[in-house]
Formats: structure tokens, sequence, C-alpha cells
């Protein structure tokens, strides 16, 4: 299944593991953890983008038991593979990739809805737009298009 803001020409997408890219477009997966107390991203994601301020010595607990230090946020303007345009808060940490924390989604005032690789979506409970969220190597995730050519590269190490 291929999506993306409707500007992109599908047949330029380029496989880059986790980021994807057409034109101006680079496609970030984020993968929806319900463990998570606060979506995460990695140091070098969104570099052009301001960061706060870190959470005075808050630290996180990953999967792996590994306490690892919060380092600022970003917040990140993104387009659906439906076309609207969506905000998220990522704090900043050491992780490979982002991780989306569904309490997150759902405080923010969307249902989850994760019934099988075709009918798995997040539900806006006041406007009931809905944005699929598809499975990806047995995790479900939700494709983020974000513009590189009005927010800056995705990445830190792009360009090297």
């Amino acid at each position: 299944h291929k999506c993306g803001p409707r500007t992109r020409n599908d047949e330029d997408e380029t496989e880059l593991n986790v980021v994807q890219a057409a034109g101006d477009w680079i496609k970030v997966t984020g993968t929806l953890d319900s463990r998570a107390a606060e979506s995460v991203c990695p140091m070098d994601f969104m570099p052009m983008l301001q960061t706060s301020a870190t959470r005075d010595g808050r630290t996180y607990v990953a999967a792996t038991g590994t306490r690892i230090k919060d380092q600022g946020a970003k917040k990140v303007e993104f387009t659906t593979c439906e076309g609207r345009v969506k905000n998220i808060m990522f704090r900043r940490t050491n992780v490979m990739k982002p991780l989306i924390a569904m309490s997150k989604v759902e405080q923010a005032g969307n249902m989850i809805v994760l019934n099988g690789p075709e009918n798995s979506y997040v539900e806006c409970k006041k406007t009931k737009e809905r944005t699929k969220v598809r499975k990806q190597d047995g995790v479900y995730v939700i494709d983020m298009w974000i513009n590189t050519g009005t927010a800056g590269p995705v990445f830190g190490r792009q360009g090297r």
C-alpha cells in the first residue's frame, strides 16, 4: 500500500529502510508503542527544528531496561497518507527510530483501532477522521510524510 501527500509521485519512491523519499517529501515510519509514556525520537531527528529545554534530568527506561536521558523536545509537523497535516511532540533521546506513545495519541482525543493489516487506524473522536495504521515487521506503524523543502533534513546525518 503506497500513500503520502497528494503532491508526490509514487513512481519516484526509493526504499531507504526506515525512511523513504519522493522529491522533497521524506516518509518516516513511526512505531506505535503501547508501553511508552512519551513519544521519543533519535537525537539527530529533524535537526533544523528548534529543541525545547530538557526535563531536569528526567530519564526513561527502554524496552531493554536501559535508562535513557531526556534531551529536550521537538514538535514535528507531518502529513498523513490521507493528506491531513498533523503535529506530534517527540522527546529527544538515545533511540534508533521514532516511537509513538499510544497513550499520548489517545490523550489527544483519538481512538486507536488495531484490527489486522487492512483495518487498523487512529480515529479523531471529534471529527471522525481516520489515519491509516499499517503492520510492518510484526508491529503497527504510522507513515509520517515530512516536507524537507520547508522543514530541512529529517536526520542530521543526511547529506554527509
